[in-house]
């Protein structure tokens, strides 16, 4: 038993300090075939991004993560990435703003600095105690939208992901890159 602990430990810490430079790309595929979530998709020969359905429990998350709320509930394709202080990250931001200014109104941009994202995403969370099953059960569930929609947001800050709420799917570029992530936004404008 000591031993399964350290092991997961030791699993646990890996992800933790990779998970900033680590593509996960390969796992969650693996993840996804395991569990049959392989169905046929339009957008897989697209080498640009991949794309997925949103999380079923996502707007439960929004409800209680109000931060949350005006972007998986806008009636446009929602840009969402995080950005630094460095020259290429300055860059690409800057770009994709240049980009949507041609392309009109199709999109609304939610981007936020990468440490402010952090303090807004993990900021504040209140725990308390539950009375009676039926009020455990509806923490549970709100606790897993919460996990669900910061796994989403985690991948996508990243990169960089297109919300299509309409269709209650997301496009994620598969790397952070400018020109990738304007190819993209002409190619999926009216998606």
């Amino acid at each position: 038993m000591k031993n399964l602990i350290i092991l997961l430990l030791v699993i646990g810490g890996f992800f933790y300090f990779t998970s900033d430079s680590f593509d996960f790309s390969g796992i969650e595929k693996s993840i996804n075939n395991f569990l049959g979530n392989n169905e046929k998709n339009p957008y897989s020969s697209d080498k640009l991004v991949s794309a997925r359905q949103l999380p079923g429990d996502a707007r439960l998350a929004a409800k209680i993560r109000y931060e949350w709320a005006e972007m998986l509930n806008s009636n446009k394709k929602v840009i969402f990435y995080t950005y630094t202080n460095d020259v290429q990250s300055q860059n690409f931001h800057r770009g994709i703003q240049n980009q949507l200014s041609k392309l009109g109104s199709s999109y609304k941009l939610v981007a936020y600095e990468h440490s402010y994202y952090k303090g807004i995403m993990y900021g504040e969370i209140k725990s308390k105690s539950c009375s009676s099953p039926a009020e455990c059960n509806q923490m549970r569930k709100e606790s897993s939208a919460i996990s669900n929609l910061t796994i989403l947001l985690d991948n996508c800050a990243k990169t960089m992901c297109i919300i299509n709420n309409k269709n209650n799917s997301y496009l994620r570029l598969r790397k952070k890159d400018l020109n990738d992530a304007n190819a993209t936004l002409t190619k999926y404008r009216n998606w």
